[in-house]
């Protein structure tokens, strides 16, 4: 049972950790925006509206891929590779 922070010794509040995952995440969005402006360009220069289709497929997959990594990261999961990192 963990205690609230003020109620630790000294009422202070633990920094936070700085394990990469914010830099990683916003990484992820330019990515994922940079992924769907792609997708519109294609559908642009084919013209044609059969694209829109593919260009809403690329959308929800990205949107997706990025949901499940927003979720991952609130939750507070490591990856392996971090994990051995940090409890070597």
């Amino acid at each position: 049972m963990s205690t609230p922070a003020s109620h630790q010794p000294g009422g202070r509040v633990p920094p936070p950790r700085d394990d990469g995952r914010a830099v990683s995440l916003m990484l992820l969005f330019a990515a994922a925006i940079f992924l769907v402006v792609a997708a519109i360009w294609a559908l642009t220069a084919v013209g044609g509206w059969w694209m829109l289709a593919a260009v809403m497929a690329v959308h929800l997959a990205v949107t997706c891929v990025v949901m499940l990594e927003v979720a991952r990261v609130i939750g507070g999961h490591r990856s392996k590779r971090r994990r051995a990192a940090q409890d070597a």
